[in-house]
């Protein structure tokens, strides 16, 4: 069995506002093992970010994990001091955000902006350490020749690249990719989406994928965690929860995605939004808007159900033997 690369045990995020804390991960557990890639899926303000950067230790300054553990490396990096953190970062965990305009400094040029990732964890000579930026961007399928261009200079294709290839600068067992194709055309999407699987097999690294798109996730996932509201309401092999999704919220996203094989249907529109996180779910947060809630579901949280090998944290999960299960 593979090892497992990262755990997240039961871990929480809050935000401090002058309406006061915002609930924007709540709970939430998974293993990540060794080579495999978890996708993590949900509406936008779900927690998918706040979830990302929690991981990096990168939150903003009126954000903090208020519990839970991040194991990396057999390390609880919650626990750690901000200057152990640094060291864990791109070297034991990295991060491709998710606008690379903005994750790149406008006035050095990308291969300087690779060089200072690299110095500040390495002793290496400027030469070295350029050859290796070289070959990166050969590896990401960047001409070596744009190392000395700024970022306004390049696509954004190519700026998303070179976000990826700093992300692997100092060779993470972990990357996470908080929506790294979002802003790029079909085309260009699915060319680094190959790259990225290319990579990821040469390196045996592991990958969080964290998208609103349930395309890319299917073609780039092992394992896929459905959140809604701050909590991780389903987690299972992609290919179950593609063919068979248990939570009614997955089913409703799944069914809202047109298909462009089999027969026409009709898309489904999931009514209402997210619930203020500002206040604590007394039940069910997704009740208000499920089409299988019943009076249970406003009363209380809803319990974990084992499906072997998945889970769903649902009082009418959309399987059968989740009767048994419940009784």
């Amino acid at each position: 069995m593979n090892q497992n690369a990262l755990e997240v045990e039961n871990l929480s995020v809050e935000y401090t506002t002058r309406g006061g804390p915002v609930f924007a991960v709540n709970n939430v557990s998974f293993e990540l093992k060794s080579g495999e890639t978890i996708g993590i899926v949900g509406e936008s303000g779900c927690g998918k970010t706040s979830l990302a950067l929690s991981l990096m230790r990168i939150l903003p300054d009126n954000a903090q994990i208020s519990s839970g553990r991040i194991i990396l490396d057999g390390v609880d990096v919650v626990a750690i001091s901000d200057s152990e953190m640094r060291q864990y970062r791109w070297t034991g965990i990295s991060m491709i955000f998710q606008a690379a305009m903005n994750s790149l400094n406008p006035v050095y040029t990308v291969g300087d902006q690779l060089l200072e990732a690299i110095e500040a964890h390495e002793r290496i000579t400027r030469e070295d350490a350029f050859e290796r930026i070289e070959a990166l961007f050969d590896l990401v399928g960047l001409d070596p020749v744009l190392t000395d261009r700024y970022p306004h200079e390049l696509s954004g294709g190519m700026r998303q690249r070179a976000v990826i290839a700093m992300s692997l600068a100092s060779d993470p067992s972990v990357i996470v990719a908080d929506e790294p194709t979002t802003a790029l055309d079909v085309i260009v999407q699915e060319r680094i989406l190959r790259e990225l699987q290319k990579i990821q097999q040469q390196r045996s690294m592991s990958m969080i994928y964290i998208s609103h798109d349930l395309a890319v996730i299917a073609e780039v996932s092992d394992y896929i965690g459905v959140m809604y509201a701050g909590r991780m309401v389903e987690y299972g092999p992609a290919n179950d929860i593609f063919a068979n999704p248990t939570h009614p919220y997955t089913k409703a996203l799944l069914d809202s995605v047109p298909s462009v094989k089999g027969p026409k249907r009709e898309l489904v529109v999931l009514e209402g939004e997210l619930p203020d996180l500002m206040q604590p779910a007394t039940g069910c947060p997704f009740a208000p808007r499920c089409n299988k809630k019943t009076s249970v579901c406003t009363k209380s949280l809803p319990m974990r159900i084992d499906l072997g090998g998945r889970w769903v944290d649902c009082f009418n999960p959309l399987v059968e033997l989740a009767g048994a299960a419940n009784e």
